[in-house]
């Protein structure tokens, strides 16, 4: 007696707790849209960049861009950044509470995988697209994200992506690898995030989950005719 009662109030926990989590959502996509515009805007052409020299070569302050708008976008940019990874970490936080609520009572605990050192990869130039040797699912650390999204004519969609693919690793432009074993969820969004913009125009080389298979595909970050750089939408994944 009184299990159904529990079952409800817990039902409605978690219910709760997932419409907080999509609230969260919802800020992170906002924040992200307007961090992309304020990218888009410090990196157009002549301009500085997100960290260059606002002096010419002569050591005086640069006359031909508007020094004060570009110091305030820096500015918003940062805290934008910040309020990125908080919003973050309250969407990671809120998962692994949903999780805990719905697990089955008695179960086993969920196993966390201790630190590993950082690996690299030396990733084959091939094709946007192009699908590498297929590997074994058991060998990879679990998926940090997955794929909500894919536009039409955008890099993703030309990388093969598809939405319910699961990321299991992100090889960065120095070869480093991004993925779930030794970072948290967060910082995984975030350093994904940091390396699109650096690899503009570069082969990225994404590990995912479809199903049941793992693929390795070739993704270029790139402009194209919708907004950002892939052209997709990540989500984390629900551990």
């Amino acid at each position: 007696p009184g299990a159904p009662g529990a079952a409800g109030a817990m039902a409605a926990d978690t219910a709760a707790l997932m419409a907080e989590v999509r609230g969260f959502m919802k800020q992170k996509d906002a924040l992200e849209g307007e961090i992309e515009g304020l990218t888009e805007y410090l990196t157009q052409p002549g301009y500085p960049g997100i960290k260059g020299n606002l002096l010419d070569e002569e050591g005086f302050p640069r006359a031909d861009i508007d020094l004060y708008a570009i110091r305030e976008a820096r500015h918003r940019l940062a805290i934008l950044q910040t309020d990125h990874c908080e919003v973050m970490k309250k969407i990671e936080q809120g998962l692994h509470t949903v999780h805990a609520l719905s697990a089955p009572a008695g179960g086993p605990e969920e196993q966390l995988l201790p630190p590993a050192e950082e690996t690299t990869a030396s990733p084959t130039r091939v094709d946007p697209g192009e699908r590498l040797p297929k590997q074994a699912k058991q060998a990879f650390s679990p998926p940090f994200a997955v794929i909500d999204l894919v536009a039409e004519n955008s890099p993703a969609k030309e990388a093969g992506l598809e939405v319910g693919d699961q990321i299991i690793s992100w090889t960065r432009k120095d070869g480093n690898i991004i993925e779930f074993k030794n970072r948290t969820v967060t910082d995984c969004f975030t350093l994904v995030g940091q390396d699109t913009a650096q690899s503009e125009g570069r082969q990225v080389q994404v590990r995912i989950l479809r199903e049941t298979e793992v693929l390795d595909l070739i993704l270029v970050p790139k402009k194209w005719e919708g907004r950002g750089l892939l052209g997709c939408h990540l989500t984390p994944v629900r551990t």
